[in-house]
């Protein structure tokens, strides 16, 4: 069952991420991610119009600005002022003001896994297989050919130019709907090497935060993510010559000819977390070095163009997809917490590194934050404060009395090493797992610390093996667990308590991330399972649509459709961010509960959702399964708000969802420029009107090059040449001589074929709207066709 069966690979190292962040900003509402636009409205205040933004709209987004929300968060903050004279001096920082154009303004979209050699080889950053296990309890060889290795994700091609990987945010503004696009992944060296192309992208999933309490840790450090995907056996090409029994093993347990029955191909799963930024120099050698905001400002408004990537510390494993198993879902039963917990040895003070005061949320992107400097420290006499623990997935092997956990993002961690950038775990002591019945908690197996710590965790990266106790008979163990699901308990107070509890109904679905355009519908597959297996009779999916709140700054919840009467304020004020998403972004063709079905002798079942767009904006589709008698039936309520962690006022056990363990599809509504829901004429008309010189164009030239360049950039490229000034270096968007010179390059990556699948399609941000693809293709053949002097039809995405 996925990488929690055998063999394994595992592998570590860190993965680097290069946004363009000038469109995902925290603290300044810079940009209406919802229609594809600069918000005009508040950079007006600040002396930005569409006149002069060409000219204002760069040099503002790269100097401190004062926040919209006062103290919103206390990472990656500036003097109110940076100029040639600043020292940027920690006492100067204003924790009120934050760049516009944030930490990466000249980021390319890109990620890749980390290859850096240093000058010392104790700081060398790369990403190499670590180890492997061919069965339990039989490590592979270190000499194993295929062990101390890169591991290498690669994007598509563009000729003869590679491109990177990509990471793509569904809503800019929130950061657990993130996808990695990319084309290929290669594991090994040219002799002995393991290599297959994407087959599905990559989506963010178990989202912990905190998942490290360190002060060290800015902006998203301290979240921590599972990415996972698969690849069928028929896509691999594998060379060994007999040179890597672990290879080899894997090889034969993938193939559907030679593995256990089921078997389909390869899965790879990742954890990403302690996200370090500023680290130019450090993780690559990239000569422009600012080790904080004040620095990065100076340097960019000296001129310098250079990218700011983050570095994620990360391990996964390589084993074996199974028939019924999610491309992009971790698979096996579903444990997730139910209770905060203490740890049974606190670190001493000193070793926190966390800020005074108590934990009282998260910020932004999930900073770490802890109340004022007058109360006493976090860390004082009675231990850090306890937290929510992460999505634990568990598979249980009777015929070979083991329990294999997958607990990559499970434990929080809280400190962090300078050098390697791991962080220490938690000691919660011994734990035990086991199934909850109607009889009480029965244990199949303990672990201790030594399995989970910091060492293990590297070991296995993040796996943990239970054998069975001797007094857990194998019949009795199959007889619990058709009682009742797994658990994972720990001691608290001197009582063994339920940390972790199996989700016995859960629903998934490998379409996290969905796109749909004015007048579609998109549809696709939800896998619903019962303790992992098939769902029982007269079980049915209910979906329920929400919306990130803050709306246009970082989003800190999920409220349920409508929007409640008054704001529900999250950790800090909503100050000028008002939720006011009255209209549903998407409406449910088949309605809102549909029936969940099963092949016979399947393992699973599946509910199929249809979607229609109702509203350009950024809903999320959360998934309820549920049994009920009666067909169909009456769902109950669905949950009200869905946070990060544990409500400040909840009972535990908690049993609602979390957004890092709820299922549920990020969905893209594009906007609306087919027809304008505000009465204004579409673009398909307006653009057509300035090139025949009719409609408001009357009078003016017609079939005209500049007049009609001015319309395209006016509507459509601008924003891109704001928000993202990388593009200057390939195809300054500001240049009508640059843009027609590349035109045939423009008109393929925009094509419609490659949004779905490849690194090069542009904008790489992906919210351009079928509409304005259609306007610039058309613009493309006037180009091509050097301006022919005659009218066009009227434009219709219809043919």
């Amino acid at each position: 069952m996925s990488v929690l069966s055998f063999p394994r690979i595992y592998f570590n190292g860190y993965v680097a991420w290069d946004p363009t962040t000038a469109n995902n900003n925290d603290y300044l509402p810079v940009y209406d991610a919802t229609n594809v636009d600069l918000d005009w409205v508040y950079l007006a205040e600040k002396g930005i119009t569409r006149e002069n933004f060409q000219d204002m709209f760069r040099p503002w987004m790269i100097r401190p600005q004062h926040d919209v929300c006062e103290n919103s968060s206390p990472s990656d903050t500036c003097p109110q002022v940076v100029s040639d004279t600043t020292n940027c001096d920690l006492s100067m920082v204003d924790p009120n003001y934050h760049m516009g154009s944030r930490w990466d303004y000249f980021g390319g979209g890109g990620c890749w896994f980390a290859d850096f050699t240093a000058p010392d080889p104790k700081y060398n950053k790369k990403t190499l297989t670590s180890g492997g296990d061919l069965a339990y309890s039989q490590p592979a060889q270190p000499g194993d050919a295929i062990l101390n290795k890169p591991v290498v994700i690669e994007g598509n091609a563009f000729g003869d130019r590679p491109s990177m990987a990509r990471l793509v945010d569904i809503n800019p503004a929130t950061p657990f709907c993130s996808q990695i696009f990319f084309s290929k992944i290669k594991v090994g060296d040219d002799q002995t090497y393991l290599s297959a192309p994407r087959q599905v992208r990559m989506y963010s999933r178990a989202f912990l935060a905190p998942r490290n309490i360190s002060n060290k840790l800015i902006i998203a450090g301290a979240i921590g993510v599972i990415f996972q995907t698969t690849m069928s056996y028929a896509s691999l090409q594998i060379a060994n010559g007999g040179r890597s029994p672990l290879l080899a093993k894997l090889q034969q347990a993938m193939n559907p000819q030679t593995g256990a029955r089921g078997a389909k191909g390869l899965m790879i799963t990742f954890a990403a977390y302690n996200t370090l930024y500023y680290k130019n120099g450090k993780y690559n050698n990239i000569i422009e070095q600012p080790p904080d905001c004040c620095s990065l400002s100076k340097m960019l408004q000296e001129g310098k163009v250079f990218m700011n990537p983050a570095y994620s510390r990360m391990v996964g494993v390589l084993g074996v997809w199974n028939e019924g198993e999610l491309s992009s879902v971790p698979g096996g039963h579903q444990l997730v917490p139910v209770r905060k917990l203490n740890p049974v040895n606190p670190p001493k003070s000193n070793e926190l590194e966390i800020r005074a005061g108590e934990f009282v949320g998260l910020a932004g992107k999930a900073s770490v934050m802890f109340s004022g400097d007058d109360l006493p420290k976090a860390s004082a006499q009675g231990g850090p404060p306890p937290f929510p623990q992460g999505t634990t997935w568990a598979q249980v092997d009777v015929s070979q009395r083991l329990v294999s956990l997958n607990m990559m993002n499970t434990f929080v961690e809280f400190n962090l090493n300078d050098i390697t950038n791991d962080g220490q775990k938690f000691d919660y002591g011994t734990l035990k797992v086991g199934v909850d019945t109607p009889g009480g908690f029965q244990e199949i197996g303990s672990f201790g610390y030594d399995q989970y710590n910091l060492a293990a965790y590297l070991k296995q990266s993040g796996l943990v093996d239970v054998p069975f106790a001797s007094s857990a008979n194998t019949e009795d163990v199959q007889n619990w667990l058709s009682q009742g699901g797994l658990a994972l308990q720990a001691q608290q107070g001197g009582q063994w308590q339920t940390f972790c509890q199996e989700r016995l109904l859960t629903a998934d679905t490998d379409s996290r991330g969905v796109y749909i355009d004015q007048g579609q519908t998109a549809e696709f597959t939800v896998q619903v399972r019962y303790k992992y297996g098939a769902p029982p009779p007269n079980t049915y999916l209910q979906v329920a649509q929400y919306f990130p709140f803050p709306l246009t700054v970082g989003s800190g919840v999920l409220l349920l459709f409508p929007a409640p009467d008054s704001p529900w304020k999250p950790n800090t004020d909503v100050c000028q961010q008002t939720p006011d998403p009255k209209k549903p972004y998407v409406s449910f063709v088949n309605g809102a509960v549909v029936p969940v079905t099963a092949k016979p002798n399947q393992a699973w079942g599946e509910a199929v959702v249809r979607l229609a767009s109702q509203h350009p904006g950024f809903p999320v589709i959360v998934f309820y399964p549920l049994q009920a008698s009666n067909q169909p039936p009456t769902p109950p309520a669905a949950q009200p708000a869905i946070t990060f962690g544990f409500p400040a006022d909840a009972p535990e056990p908690y049993n609602g969802l979390l957004i890092g363990n709820a299922g549920y599809s990020a969905v893209r509504v594009l906007p609306f420029d087919t027809k304008p829901m505000d009465g204004k004429v579409s673009p398909l008309v307006d653009f057509v009107d300035r090139w025949n010189g009719t409609g408001p164009y009357a009078g003016q030239p017609k079939y005209n090059r500049e007049l009609t360049w001015k319309w395209i950039y006016s509507n459509i490229l601008y924003v891109y040449d704001m928000l993202f000034p990388v593009m200057d270096g390939v195809m300054p968007l500001h240049s009508l001589e640059r843009v027609e010179g590349a035109i045939d390059q423009l008109v393929v990556v925009i094509s419609a074929d490659w949004v779905d699948t490849s690194t090069l399609y542009m904008p790489v941000t992906r919210d351009l709207s079928a509409a304005k693809r259609l306007i610039l293709e058309t613009w493309g053949d006037l180009v091509i066709r050097k301006y022919p002097q005659q009218p066009l039809p009227p434009l219709s995405l219809l043919g």
